[in-house]
């Protein structure tokens, strides 16, 4: 399965082993009580894990891979943003907010899509953030 299809999924709470990108895997760093995944590291620690998940990989095919994910953001911003406005036109905008820009009184499948869009887009921006990071400077990993 590919990122995309993992991240639009709606009804992806815990991924399979098929399901599992580099993005959403979970790594334990030293001096870490927990366990965390990749694209949640300090920038010291995204160095380090990088080489794990993108073996043999350049600073340049990291910058480009940024580039694509924020692109891809900027895609994802727009149809959350589309499919905010057009709920709000359909069913309203009064009552409490929820999380992503949604209102509770919506349609629980009106709610997942917005939720998936709004996941969707959080996940390319830290997948994004994670590629920038990597290839900003030279480092022991990415020589």
């Amino acid at each position: 399965m590919t990122w995309k299809a993992v991240f639009e999924n709606p009804r992806v709470t815990t991924l399979t082993s098929a399901q599992r990108t580099p993005y959403t895997e979970r790594v334990k760093p030293p001096k870490y009580n927990w366990v965390v995944a990749i694209v949640s590291l300090d920038a010291s620690n995204m160095r380090r894990y990088a080489p794990m998940f993108f073996p043999g990989w350049s600073i340049e095919q990291h910058r480009r891979q940024a580039l694509f994910f924020y692109d891809e953001t900027k895609e994802y911003e727009k149809r959350w943003q589309r499919a905010i406005a057009a709920a709000e036109k359909k069913y309203g905008a009064q009552g409490p907010w929820v999380s992503c820009g949604l209102q509770d009184h919506w349609p629980t499948r009106t709610k997942d899509r917005v939720r998936s869009l709004c996941r969707a887009y959080q996940a390319t921006k830290d997948a994004g953030h994670f590629h920038e990071i990597v290839g900003s400077r030279k480092t022991k990993a990415t020589r």
